[in-house]
Formats: structure tokens, C-alpha cells, sequence
């Protein structure tokens, strides 16, 4: 898509990816948790390294990507080969209260 949207316009493109961690914690099973629920964490943990090399690492048509999600996964994660990442969150200046 980045590809169409790079020639059609002739610009890179600003890639916005909110909560992509919401399917990653249903792919977690956990005791108790009914049979078709969870269980796939290895699949997703696969797809997202896919995903996030394919669309902000190696991306050629990207000029800039931002990615939020409901809980903070460290930089060590399991997207660890991704690089420049920059975190932002809402205690951070300029956004901290004082």
C-alpha cells in the first residue's frame, strides 16, 4: 500500500498503527480462559516481526511511522531490531504536569 501511495502522490509516507498490542495480549492463553481463546502467541510474535520489519524498518516509501499501544513494551521486546525508536508518553515533557 505504502508503494501505490508513494507514486500516486510522490510523497513517503506517514504511517499511523494504534494499539497494535491489543491482538498480541489476546494471543496470550491463560488458566481458565475458554478453548478458542489465546494460544497463539507464537504465530503473533512471528507476524509482528514480519509486519514491523516489512512496514517501518525496511520500508523505503516510509517518511515517518508512529505506533501507540495500551501497555509499554520495552526496546529490548521482541521488536528489538527495530531502531531510532523514540518513546513518547503522556508524563513525558512536554506533556508532564507539574
Amino acid at each position: 500500500m505504502c508503494n501505490f501511495m508513494h507514486r500516486y502522490y510522490n510523497k513517503e509516507v506517514i504511517i499511523l498503527l494504534d494499539e497494535y498490542n491489543t491482538p498480541m495480549q489476546e494471543s496470550l492463553s491463560f488458566a481458565g480462559q475458554k478453548p478458542r481463546l489465546g494460544g497463539y502467541w507464537d504465530e503473533a510474535v512471528k507476524f509482528f516481526r514480519v509486519f514491523f520489519d516489512n512496514t517501518f524498518k525496511t520500508n523505503p516509501h516510509l517518511y515517518r511511522g508512529i505506533i501507540t499501544r495500551i501497555t509499554r513494551i520495552s526496546k529490548e521486546s521482541i521488536f528489538s531490531d527495530l531502531n531510532n525508536l523514540k518513546v513518547v508518553t503522556t508524563t513525558s515533557n512536554p506533556y508532564a504536569a507539574y
